[in-house]
C-alpha cells in the first residue's frame, strides 16, 4: 500500500514500482472497478483530501487507509509519476482503450486557470489522478483532487482550524519556533490557493466545492476519521464494501 510517512527518493521508486507491478498485473488479468453508476465505470471510489496545513491531514490519510484498504498518493508520490517518462508511459499501458478515451475526455472538459507556461504538467498530473483512481480505491492528498475527478464518483473533503490550533500542531511537528512556523505556514496556504486558482481557475476554500468541511480543532483525530469514513460508506451506498480487496 502507498500510505507511508516522510519519504526518500528511493522509497517513493519502490512503492511505485510495486503499485506498477500491481496494476499490470490487474489488467493481464482482467480486473474491473466495482461501481455501478455508468459515469463511474471508469474510476474506482475515491476520498479526496483538501486541507489547511498544520491539520494533520497525512496521519487522517494514513488511519484512514488502514481501516479502508484504500491506498493514498500525496503530492510527493503524484509529481514523482507525473516527472519520470518511464513511470507515466507504464502508468498509461494499464488502461485500455476505453478509459484512455474517457480520460481524454475529462481533460478536453477541464477548464484551465491562467498558468500557461505549467499546463503541460497540470496535463500530466489530472492524466496522473484519473489513471491512479481507474486503477485502486485511492486517497488522494491535495493536488486540486477534487477538481479533476468525477464529484459523484467520490468523496471530497476539506480540513480546516483556527490559525493558532494549526500553528501549535505545525511548530511542534516541524520542531520551529512559533515565528518561523507561522511564516512557513502562511507560505504553504499561499501556494497552495494559488495552485488551484493557477490550474482551476477556482476560489480553493469555497466550501461548496466538497462533500464535507471538518474543523479538525473540534474533534478528535479519531472522531475526524470516523466521520469520513461513515460518509464515505454513505455517499456510496452498497457500491462500496470496506475494507477493499487490495494487491500487495
Amino acid at each position: 500500500m502507498v500510505h507511508a510517512g516522510p519519504k526518500s527518493a528511493g522509497g517513493i521508486s519502490t512503492m511505485v514500482e510495486r503499485q506498477m507491478r500491481n496494476w499490470e498485473l490487474s489488467r493481464e488479468q482482467g480486473a474491473k472497478a466495482a461501481c455501478r453508476e455508468p459515469t463511474c465505470r471508469q474510476v474506482r471510489y475515491y476520498l479526496a483530501i483538501s486541507r489547511e496545513c498544520g491539520c494533520g491531514a497525512e496521519e487522517i490519510a494514513d488511519h484512514i487507509a488502514e481501516r479502508t484498504g484504500f491506498q493514498k498518493f500525496d503530492k510527493e508520490i503524484l509529481d514523482f509519476m507525473v516527472k519520470r517518462d518511464d513511470v507515466r508511459r507504464r502508468l498509461y499501458e494499464t488502461l485500455d482503450d476505453q478509459t484512455i478515451g474517457w480520460i481524454e475526455d475529462v481533460l478536453s472538459s477541464l477548464c484551465f486557470g491562467p498558468a500557461v507556461n505549467e499546463k503541460e504538467y497540470f496535463h500530466r498530473l489530472s492524466h496522473a489522478v484519473l489513471a491512479v483512481c481507474h486503477n485502486t480505491h485511492a486517497i488522494i492528498i491535495g493536488r486540486g483532487a477534487n477538481f479533476i475527478l468525477p464529484r459523484q464518483c467520490g468523496l471530497a473533503v476539506r480540513l480546516v482550524a483556527p490559525t493558532n490550533y494549526r500553528l501549535d500542531a505545525f511548530a511542534k511537528r516541524m520542531g520551529l519556533d512559533l515565528k518561523t512556523a507561522k511564516g512557513q505556514m502562511e507560505q504553504i496556504d499561499h501556494h497552495r490557493s494559488q495552485f488551484i486558482e493557477n490550474h482551476f481557475g477556482k476560489y480553493a476554500y469555497d466550501p461548496r466545492r466538497y462533500d464535507l468541511v471538518l474543523n479538525v480543532s473540534q474533534l478528535s483525530q479519531e472522531a475526524v476519521v470516523k466521520l469520513i469514513v461513515e460518509t464515505m460508506k454513505i455517499k456510496a451506498g452498497d457500491d462500496l464494501k470496506l475494507p477493499v480487496e487490495t494487491a500487495g
